[in-house]
């Protein structure tokens, strides 16, 4: 943001640049690097500089993750490249996923996927990796998937998911309960038990 581009009068002498800090691992947002100067001295070489030692801290971040998390990394990236089809590893607080598998699971499939996954890493791999797995499924969403499923590396703690969603529904083995299953239950309240209402002004906490 350049001088007269800034809102309040008094920054209005100064040229600022940011670049977002992206955890390389976990994708998640992890900083924001900033450079502020006065706009007598603002250069166009600011911009690609600071890029450039946010993607040094991005790599930096890289060297210091787990062994485990970066083959997680590794195996999900080599999985998903070129591909539409949904894939993602589910690992002790990772969990790279691809958009077409955000767009697909819903929360209770995540949760039925982390017991496949448990299984897996609890019976080990061995020297080698064990062959991958694929059964057939039904998600929380209704629709029917193949599911192929094995450990990323030996002695890895991540499992990779990859989905490919077929035509039919029958013969299907259901990764979790019916779809036409609330997901959330309502129970009738029993006469003269205390009853708490909460929720941000505007919710209707007033009316329920």
């Amino acid at each position: 943001m350049h001088g007269d581009e800034h809102y309040l009068e008094p920054f209005k002498a100064f040229s600022c640049y940011g670049h977002p800090i992206t955890h390389p691992v976990t994708r998640r947002l992890v900083g924001v690097l900033g450079i502020t100067c006065d706009t007598r001295n603002d250069s166009p070489l600011l911009a690609p500089l600071i890029a450039r030692a946010a993607r040094d801290i991005e790599e930096r971040l890289l060297r210091s993750t787990r062994r485990a998390e970066q083959r997680m990394l590794a195996a999900f990236q080599t999985a998903a490249a070129g591909r539409n089809r949904p894939v993602l590893v589910l690992g002790e607080g990772v969990v790279p996923a691809n958009p077409a598998a955000v767009e697909l699971l819903d929360l209770i499939d995540d949760i039925r996927l982390r017991e496949l996954a448990v299984g897996i890493v609890r019976r080990g791999v061995g020297a080698c990796p064990q062959p991958h797995t694929v059964r057939s499924a039904e998600l929380a969403s209704g629709r029917d998937v193949a599911v192929r499923y094995q450990a990323v590396a030996p002695g890895a703690e991540g499992v990779l998911f990859e989905f490919e969603q077929l035509g039919g529904t029958d013969g299907t083995a259901r990764i979790v309960g019916s779809s036409r299953r609330p997901a959330v239950r309502t129970t009738e309240p029993v006469p003269g038990t205390p009853v708490y209402v909460g929720g941000e002004p505007g919710t209707g906490r007033t009316t329920a």
